[in-house]
């Protein structure tokens, strides 16, 4: 049950993030992300979770840019960093999973 929970404040957190664009809320749901994925340990299913999350947000920097519909430049530039940002922390991540699953031997 607790692995559902997590799973399920994971997505909410993802999808809070591709929207936001206040930096201080960025920065408080990349905490609660983390924190929700660290209780879900390091295996090759939050590997290829992250893996999705990632190429998903790839995506997403290109395809919002390209939409219609933002209030200007200076929004734009304010979503586009924050998404960069993500991605980032996220690959960050990634980066520690590995190491994680590395030293368990899996």
């Amino acid at each position: 049950m607790d692995r559902f929970i997590a799973r399920e404040n994971i997505k909410h957190f993802q999808d809070r993030l591709r929207v936001e664009i206040d930096p201080h809320t960025r920065s408080r749901l990349h905490k609660l992300l983390v924190a929700e994925e660290d209780k879900l340990g390091a295996d090759f299913e939050l590997l290829a979770d992250v893996e999705r999350y990632i190429a998903d947000g790839n995506r997403r920097i290109i395809t919002d840019m390209e939409r219609d519909g933002h209030n200007g430049l200076v929004q734009a530039r304010v979503l586009l960093e924050g998404l960069v940002e993500s991605q980032w922390l996220i690959k960050n991540y990634r980066r520690r999973i590995l190491i994680e699953i590395s030293r368990n031997g899996l």
